[in-house]
């Protein structure tokens, strides 16, 4: 079992979650959670990760040819410019390799990541980001379904 830390921004607050934990969110506006984090992240006793909210990234699966693949870091915004409604300026794109001719997209604002970014100034080592969907467990032809208050988390495949 892999001993991550998962942080998320629940409702405008930032959350931390120990390895394994089932149990509510630990609040960092908290001290005495916010110093527990900060004394697990510097000895690297936990890999942290954030999740990245799902209502504010767009996850996209994106079939590529091999002579679009040679050249993915810089093209892949202008590939999806017709896509997303937003200039491709504004906005930052993450994609991961699922096979020689399909990427898995993460699409979001810039200002969405500077604001993050300033939320995890305090807590070093938190670079690994996942899209907060892809953090539910998934099978083939099934969802997942996660409902908090007056909002919901789904995931309905590999990447999305």
């Amino acid at each position: 079992m892999q001993n991550i830390a998962v942080i998320r921004l629940i409702q405008g607050r930032l959350a931390w979650y120990p390895p394994g934990a089932s149990e509510e969110p630990r609040w960092l506006d908290n001290d005495a959670d916010r110093e527990q984090l900060r004394a697990a992240l510097a000895p690297r006793m936990v890999n942290p990760c954030f999740a990245v909210p799902g209502a504010d990234v767009r996850l996209l699966l994106l079939s590529i040819t091999a002579d679009e693949r040679k050249h993915i870091v810089k093209s892949l915004p202008f590939m999806l410019e017709e896509q997303v409604a937003a200039d491709i300026d504004e906005l930052q794109f993450a994609y991961q390799t699922l096979d020689k001719t399909h990427l898995s997209v993460a699409v979001c604002s810039t200002q969405k990541m500077g604001e993050w970014q300033a939320l995890l100034a305090d807590y070093p080592g938190v670079n690994r980001w996942v899209p907060e969907p892809l953090l539910l467990p998934w099978q083939e032809g099934e969802w997942c379904l996660v409902v908090e208050g007056e909002s919901a988390v789904i995931r309905t495949g590999l990447c999305e």
